[in-house]
């Protein structure tokens, strides 16, 4: 098992820099470099790896998704909201949801100022259903 899977972060942090050394242009590894700052609380220099993620691949979600969580974290929820916005547009599967024990597909987010995101959801089978989840993404409010 690697240090990141351990939940070491900062040996994973080391590794990472140590591997993008070699190839800065693994837009996974550059991710996962940026969970792991994330995992530390350094927000910005983890923000700072999925911007480069982005610029690399911007048609995959992930970097948005990732970026998302981290400016969440940070209370950036504008920001949040774009990327938000992006990651679904690019793959509703970064926000998988079940209701009454069915996959769901999110349609929209809205992400408050209290840390909160809405979700917009259609059930696979039954069509569009207005039905609207919160739920709280901030931990310290």
């Amino acid at each position: 098992m690697s240090n990141f899977e351990l939940g070491n972060y900062l040996e994973s942090k080391r590794d990472f820099d140590r591997y993008l050394l070699f190839d800065d242009q693994d837009v996974a590894l550059i991710i996962t470099a940026g969970e792991a700052e994330c995992e530390l609380k350094n927000y910005d220099a983890g923000i700072k790896l999925y911007d480069k993620a982005i610029s690399l691949e911007p048609e995959i979600g992930e970097g948005y998704y990732r970026r998302m969580h981290a400016n969440l974290d940070q209370k950036n929820y504008e920001i949040a909201q774009t990327d938000a916005n992006i990651a679904l547009k690019l793959n509703a599967d970064y926000f998988p949801y079940e209701k009454d024990g069915k996959r769901v597909k999110i349609t929209s987010i809205v992400i408050e100022e209290t840390g909160k995101a809405g979700f917009n959801i259609m059930m696979n089978k039954n069509g569009i259903e207005d039905y609207f989840h919160e739920e709280d993404f901030d931990e310290d409010s």
